[in-house]
């Protein structure tokens, strides 16, 4: 049993062309990050970056006359412990910051302390991810904090002893 289509219809149909397909590419530059430590990286934190790149720890013995581009490394560790390194990440890094993402990895209590220009500190590490991008993501998610209800408390004891007092 055929249907009787009208003219338009007909033709479309003859001349029907497969539809184009459209393959979503994010070709987002992935900047190299730098991480900039105060406590060690463990042997799991390390296993963790090198599922997405290479991990290199910059050795100033070893790279102290090479610039930090000349050798391959998708994550470099810069320990701030070390005098060397801090003199490195100065001059190899910081001034060439649109080049990188700098990660602060450290204790919370030393949050802003260490490297004033970063792009993110954090003293925990972001889970295991299905892709280097949303791992890198998290890492250069600021993270929101838990209010601290004793300052919370401070605040108001304060407001109202400057309404007293006033």
């Amino acid at each position: 049993m055929s249907i009787n289509l009208p003219d338009i219809i007909q033709q479309v149909a003859q001349s029907s062309a497969p539809a184009p397909v459209f393959k979503a590419q994010v070709n987002l530059p992935i900047k190299k990050m730098v991480i900039c430590v105060t406590k060690d990286l463990s042997d799991e934190d390390r296993k963790l970056f090198a599922q997405y790149g290479k991990l290199t720890d910059y050795d100033d013995r070893m790279h102290c006359n090479l610039p930090i581009d000349s050798f391959e490394w998708d994550y470099i560790v810069f320990d701030m412990r070390e005098s060397e390194d801090r003199y490195a990440l100065m001059k190899q890094v910081l001034p060439f910051k649109d080049k990188y993402n700098v990660l602060v990895y450290s204790y919370a209590f030393e949050k802003d302390e260490i490297v004033p220009d970063a792009d993110n500190h954090i003293s925990k590490l972001p889970k295991q991810q299905a892709r280097r991008e949303d791992f890198e993501a998290l890492l250069m998610m600021k993270r929101l904090v838990k209010p601290r209800c004793y300052a919370s408390l401070l605040n108001c004891v304060l407001g109202w002893y400057q309404q007293v007092k006033n």
